[in-house]
């Protein structure tokens, strides 16, 4: 009985993983490919016309979740986004963070695959970033 509970269980974790993954696949364009290039981090910071060094953090925690399947990830994998690109080191990606934490555009995680000061983007964020895009796209 309790190997038939197990095995239910397990189903229907795979049922609602295949259907997350419907959703993911279904935000992605018809015949678009994900972006796997470093240059475009760049377009992608172009295309929201990101100023704000706060927003180009932001910007990079969006494209690591959209882009490099990243739910959660650290200040150091903001750093190597942006060193990807070749653009200059932010100064202080720690206060970047924790500005957008208190914003409430990102959230701290917890520890995640033994890894401390794991941060996601909130869909506050996420939709700042929508906003940012529109915005730019209405001048």
């Amino acid at each position: 009985m309790e190997m038939e509970q197990r095995m239910r269980h397990i189903e229907d974790e795979l049922k609602d993983m295949k259907e997350r993954l419907k959703k993911l696949e279904s935000r992605l364009a018809p015949g678009s490919a994900v972006p796997t290039a470093d240059k475009e981090f760049a377009e992608f910071l172009h295309e929201h016309d990101v100023v704000k060094r706060v927003d180009k953090v932001l910007c990079a925690g969006v494209f690591l979740t959209l882009f490099r399947s990243k739910l959660h990830f650290t200040k150091n994998d903001i750093d190597e986004q942006m060193r990807s690109m070749k653009a200059r080191k932010l100064s202080n990606t720690t206060q970047f963070v924790n500005e957008n934490v208190k914003k409430g555009f990102m959230a701290e995680s917890g520890k995640t695959e033994g890894r401390s000061n794991c941060f996601h983007v909130t869909e506050t964020g996420k939709r700042f970033m929508r906003d940012l895009k529109k915005n730019d796209s209405e001048r």
